[in-house]
């Protein structure tokens, strides 16, 4: 990951007018002390990247997103980034359906912000799931019992979605952000529209 992330740094040095988002789910805070060391002195630089980190209730990063960092960890990780002077954006993205939805985003806004003070972030965007229609045919071949792609979602111009179900989890999660942030820091992806 570090070599990774060091090739975008170079790259973004020899783009001075270049903003880049680099989404994690990184849960080493190693990774940023030793970019803020090898970085040091070079604060514009640092502007131009904005290190962006996917959180999801905890429920779903266990059973979801094997081999990830936990929600704690990744927190940590983020705090170190922005300790070492760089851009930290936090990504409800995706947003996905489940029992208990609700109660589960809430209590996952609450934890962040416990832990993650508002005026450090750069911004948090919100999505929700989404996937390639052609994609989720073959994942529901895979994995007949994964009750994820087996929702029956609504698809359009070869993307699956929840539909109206949508805008109802993405007006949810606002409003619990905005307890905690100005709307002006809260972006939404739409599709594209």
């Amino acid at each position: 990951t570090f070599s990774f992330v060091s090739r975008w740094l170079s790259f973004a040095k020899e783009h001075p007018s270049l903003t880049l988002e680099i989404r994690t789910k990184s849960g080493n805070p190693a990774i940023f002390e030793s970019l803020a060391a090898l970085y040091q002195n070079q604060e514009a630089l640092k502007q131009q990247i904005i290190f962006a980190w996917t959180v999801s209730p905890e429920g779903l990063c266990k059973n979801t997103e094997h081999g990830a960092a936990s929600l704690s960890l990744r927190i940590k990780a983020l705090l170190a980034a922005k300790a070492a002077g760089f851009s930290v954006r936090l990504c409800f993205d995706p947003m996905i359906f489940h029992a208990d939805w609700k109660a589960n985003y809430s209590t996952l806004v609450e934890y962040v912000f416990s832990k993650v003070s508002a005026d450090l972030l750069y911004d948090v965007s919100i999505g929700v799931f989404r996937i390639s229609a052609d994609y989720l045919k073959n994942m529901r071949k895979k994995r007949p019992d994964n009750a994820i792609v087996q929702y029956p979602y609504i698809t359009e111009n070869g993307v699956a979605h929840y539909g109206t179900l949508s805008e109802e989890m993405v007006q949810y999660l606002k409003e619990r952000l905005l307890h905690y942030l100005p709307e002006e820091k809260i972006f939404v992806w739409n599709g594209g529209e």
